[in-house]
């Protein structure tokens, strides 16, 4: 078997986009792999059959969207600089053709009744020569660039006719969106309110040509909106328990408001993090009386329905993760990750589920993907989920360094799924550990709250794990262990390095280092840190200042990586620099790699060649601290 290397990446294939027919006969859905030469990605249209097995339909385009027209005719949209150009191609013949173009870049596309299409669509901000205006906050998106003046909006397009007109408000930013027949719901974050905290939840009928507000702007953040059975429900959060990162609940959207139906406690949305993955998935997926989606539990992603009446039915209780599914007909299939394999595309029932795609077969075939070992500690009687990979070739008379990894979010999650970065890792002679402290996602409300305490008992968590990881494999060298982590994950390795010298390296990746500047600066800064840091620059300073690890950063004596996306608009460039320079300062050795050109997905969607760079650099920089050449002085210390 061959050790996995970096440069698999360009072997590996995501799928993307599930989607089936009206009939739901047929599954479309996108194979999309990164190109060494041209140095980006393609996504090729793929179909696959009930039975099992698929086929390449559209292959040499750069679909994004995908739509069915009918149960033979599958529409897929390419965007161009400032439009979107429509093709559709037969599944009778597989012939290609050429349809419509929409004036602006369409980022949605929905079936409305039997002749229209719903089409979401970004309206450029008015164009300024040679300066840049902000006149709102955001003022830029992560992946987006600058925002400010851009809006999105829905408009109904009759292709017989050719005939456009828009749909609600034009002054905002579309959510979610479903339709059923002839009617839409959507949600919307009206500019007129700046902050942009909450979203107001509407329905279009095309029929009468009525728009109305079903629910105010000033309520709920919105996560699904539309109808089953006749009857509209929401899916839903009105963070007055939990802040920003409340668990949803189902409300039933009756004359006199919303009437909460179910309260699950769950995390919406499959949060187990992966950088074995590429494109985007629908997350839910309406089929007359139900609403299939998927929850985080555990470590894991599964897939549930509800009905109209807020009854709610697990569908798998499989470890690993749904990625994304699509439903017709009674039918339902998704793209889904199971063992030591990367994601492909399954078929569900309430008799298990099918793989129906092969498309890594001859990889995992060839290549050492090992499975992740897991157990569950207790600490101050929680008990937490732990993880690890144990080094190619384990030999338990041997002793082997290790890296601690630390998830984003910090409601996300690690499970047991096939991770790329960190199966190169345990290939490269390591032990790598990871957990799910506190504020992580899968376990409930109270569970992930971690508001207002930054660095408390989510890191004693996290050092709680170590010296459990510790104890279970005497076979780790503690003098060589090293921590790594990107996003809340970079923050945390922040945080370490300011409060402990037990480990000998730290890799920090499109980090948080002030929670001043954090506010000011993210997109998401003003509404994330005053919510989880519970305080802003004006009403309480201390409390911010004390939650950030560039205030400890004299204490630091631990060697830090530092990497970041140059236009990384969620983390700025600036929180790296700030604690790079802090270390410098103090005479602690580091290193900071910018990225030109990526933003804060760098590690899981950018260009090809910088995501190799960027894992050699870790490599490169845990190999000088953690594999010293022989006879070579090793200036770390000791756990």
């Amino acid at each position: 078997m061959e050790p996995i290397r970096p440069q698999d990446l360009f072997t590996l294939r995501f799928p993307s986009s599930p989607l089936l027919s009206p009939d739901g006969e047929h599954c479309a859905f996108l194979v999309n792999a990164a190109l060494e030469r041209e140095d980006r990605y393609q996504s090729d249209i793929w179909l696959a059959e009930p039975e099992g097995g698929a086929r390449a339909l559209v292959s040499g385009r750069f679909p994004k969207l995908l739509l069915w027209l009918d149960s033979e005719t599958l529409l897929f949209t390419e965007n161009r600089d400032s439009h979107t150009v429509c093709s559709v191609v037969s599944l009778r013949n597989g012939e290609v053709r050429p349809t419509y173009e929409f004036p602006h870049v369409c980022t949605g596309l929905w079936k409305l009744g039997p002749d229209a299409l719903l089409v979401q669509a970004i309206l450029p901000a008015p164009k300024t020569e040679g300066t840049i205006v902000l006149e709102e906050i955001p003022f830029w998106a992560n992946g987006r660039g600058f925002t400010s003046g851009q809006r999105s909006a829905l408009f109904v397009y009759c292709p017989e006719k050719n005939e456009w007109s828009s749909v609600g408000p034009q002054d905002g930013e579309i959510g979610t969106v479903s339709t059923a027949g002839v009617r839409a719901y959507y949600s919307v974050r009206y500019h007129l309110n700046r902050k942009m905290k909450f979203a107001a939840v509407r329905r279009f009928d095309l029929q009468t040509g009525v728009d109305e507000e079903l629910v105010a702007p000033d309520v709920y953040d919105v996560f699904w909106v539309g109808e089953l059975g006749n009857r509209a429900l929401l899916y839903a959060t009105d963070m007055r328990r939990y802040g920003n990162v409340e668990n949803p609940c189902f409300y039933s959207l009756e004359t006199e408001g919303p009437i909460c139906l179910a309260d699950y406690d769950e995390g919406p949305t499959n949060d187990v993090t992966s950088d074995a993955r590429y494109g985007s998935c629908a997350q839910y997926a309406a089929d007359e009386d139900w609403l299939y989606y998927i929850v985080t539990k555990d470590g894991c992603s599964q897939l549930a329905r509800v009905g109209s009446d807020g009854h709610r039915e697990l569908l798998t209780h499989v470890q690993g993760t749904v990625d994304g599914i699509t439903a017709a007909k009674g039918r339902v299939c998704g793209v889904a990750a199971r063992g030591t394999r990367s994601a492909e595309v399954y078929s569900f029932s309430a008799g298990g589920e099918k793989r129906l795609t092969c498309l890594n077969e001859n990889y995992f075939a060839t290549h050492d993907a090992a499975p992740v070992e897991t157990w569950r500690f207790m600490r101050g009687g929680t008990e937490l989920e732990a993880f690890a990979l144990l080094p190619e070739d384990f030999d338990p008379a041997r002793h082997y360094p290790a890296v601690v990894q630390i998830h984003g979010g910090p409601k996300l999650a690690y499970g047991p799924v096939f991770h790329h970065e960190m199966q190169v890792m345990r290939a490269q002679g390591y032990f790598v550990l990871f957990c799910n402290p506190r504020g992580s996602d899968g376990r409930g409300n109270a569970f992930m709250d971690v508001r207002g305490r930054y660095g408390q008992e989510d890191y004693e968590d996290i050092m709680a794990f170590l010296d459990d990881a510790l104890a279970r494999w005497p076979q780790i060298d503690r003098a060589r262990v090293g921590v790594c982590g990107g996003s809340y994950g970079g923050f945390m390795v922040n945080w370490i390095i300011g409060h402990t010298e037990r480990f000998a390296c730290a890799v920090s990746q499109r980090s948080i280092s002030n929670m001043v500047s954090m506010f000011c600066t993210s997109d998401i800064g003003y509404r994330f840190i005053a919510d989880q840091c519970g305080a802003t620059p004006w009403d309480d300073m201390d409390a911010l200042w004390e939650q950030s690890p560039l205030a400890y950063a004299h204490r630091a004596k631990t060697p830090t990586l530092f990497i970041h996306g140059a236009e990384d608009y969620r983390c700025d460039r600036s929180e790296a620099m700030q604690m790079f320079t802090a270390l410098r300062y103090h005479g602690v050795e580091s290193r900071l790699c910018l990225f030109e050109g990526e933003n804060h997905e760098l590690s899981r969607s950018g260009t090809p060649s910088q995501r190799i760079r960027r894992l050699n650099e870790i490599l490169a920089w845990l190999a000088h601290y953690l594999k010293p050449e022989p006879g070579k002085k090793q200036g770390v210390n000791k756990i």
